[in-house]
């Protein structure tokens, strides 16, 4: 209810086809952007041996005295593909992300270079208390809460993101996420240097200018830290489990210095580029029996970021009128009054959708136009629920159909 941009749209993409993309499969990764109440700096100052005379010990104590000192983050990035063929529409996806302790919020938009977020049937809103998962779908009002799957693993998805997993930021009072090199691929911080197995280098490594000290797990990531950016990831890379070899690589850029309470700074990149690597040792048709293999291929660009200023408020649900609320333990369903407005909203997007491309009208294609019809019943269904609660709703409270029995009895009590 969270975390490589697939090539899944065709050549030419109707809206009906990128709402049908973003359901069935998106593929949301990473950002980099611009901050308010930061400080820009081209590599602040250089240090000739950063490992010299650092034990891992040291390096712990300092990593978690910075990231300790961040109780909240609340960020907003953007999602671009790598490397997208020409001929092929880019599919972007835009995160405001927010969390604190172990809340969790997140909104997800998705877009093309021709399609915009008002097309978006799968622009979301989910919220995490540690109690309850639950998911808000904004343009068709539906929202379905469970206690049940706060507890399993669905809530992982969102309490992972992409950005803050790259940047090895992880909430203190909260529980370290489990190992899954598919979903989860970036451990954070806290994590890494808690596990017996990780080292730290002898020597020093420069990456784009900064002498960073380099812990390393066998067999698991390695992970490039610059002690002149207060310890701030400068790369990381996943290990083939199975011979060591770099799986993918993150490379976070363009540090900006936000300061803490105590005299302490953190440095976060405005973006942070994934990129998968080729295999040394052997082709992808022979990774199949392997475990699954990390899919990064994308830029996060940093809009906005606030450190230590996250409202409570942030991660409670407030409904529109005309929400349909669905307890998915319970299969219980009401409404919120009011939302007509729906109706027309759904209409319009209709209109939109049927309007996107002219030239729908003179392809002879007819999966495109398949695609769109798809579209229209996707709006159609999911207001289907709403229009029936609420016409029940409004059926109790008219007066029963008369019938020729009931109109023989009023008769003969008015006789």
């Amino acid at each position: 209810m969270g975390r490589a941009l697939p090539p899944i749209l065709a050549r030419r993409v109707s809206p009906g086809r990128l709402c049908l993309a973003t359901v069935i499969a998106f593929a949301a990764v990473l950002s980099a952007g611009i901050g308010g109440g930061g400080t820009d700096s081209a590599f602040a100052g250089q240090d000739s041996n950063a490992s010299s005379g650092l034990s891992l010990d040291a390096v712990r104590g300092r990593v978690l005295e910075v990231h300790d000192s961040i109780a909240s983050v609340e960020l907003t990035y953007l999602a671009a593909p790598r490397n997208a063929r020409a001929d092929v529409p880019r599919l972007y996806s835009q995160h405001h992300v927010a969390q604190k302790g172990r809340l969790r919020f997140a909104e997800n938009t998705h877009f093309t270079d021709e399609v915009g977020v008002d097309l978006d049937l799968n622009h979301t809103r989910q919220f995490f208390t540690g109690d309850s998962f639950d998911v808000f779908y904004v343009k068709t009002r539906y929202y379905e809460t469970s206690r049940r799957n706060a507890k399993m693993d669905y809530p992982w998805k969102l309490r992972v993101d992409a950005y803050l997993t790259a940047v090895g930021w992880w909430p203190k009072d909260d529980d370290l996420p489990p190992d899954d090199l598919a979903r989860n691929p970036y451990p954070p911080l806290r994590k890494i240097l808690q596990d017996p197995t990780c080292v730290l280098l002898e020597r020093s490594e420069n990456v784009d200018g900064h002498h960073c000290v380099v812990l390393f797990r066998p067999k698991r990531d390695k992970t490039w830290l610059a002690p002149d950016l207060a310890y701030a990831v400068c790369r990381r890379e996943i290990l083939d489990p199975r011979r060591g070899e770099p799986w993918v690589r993150t490379t976070p850029s363009s540090f900006r210095r936000y300061p803490l309470a105590g005299g302490l700074d953190v440095w976060f990149p405005m973006q942070v580029d994934g990129e998968e690597l080729p295999l040394a040792s052997k082709g992808r048709e022979e990774e199949k029996d392997g475990p699954p293999r990390p899919s990064w291929s994308a830029s996060l660009h940093l809009k906005a970021l606030q450190l230590n200023s996250v409202s409570d408020t942030v991660f409670r649900f407030v409904a529109p009128p005309g929400t349909l609320i669905q307890d998915r333990d319970t299969l219980q369903v009401s409404q919120v009054s009011g939302g007509l407005d729906l109706l027309d909203e759904s209409v319009d997007m209709a209109r939109k959708i049927q309007q996107y491309n002219p030239r729908r009208a003179r392809t002879s294609a007819p999966s495109m136009r398949i695609v769109d019809l798809l579209g229209l019943l996707i709006v159609g269904f999911v207001l289907v629920p709403s229009l029936l609660l609420a016409g029940l709703k409004v059926g109790r409270f008219l007066p029963p159909k008369a019938t020729p029995a009931s109109r023989t009895a009023t008769c003969e009590e008015k006789a």
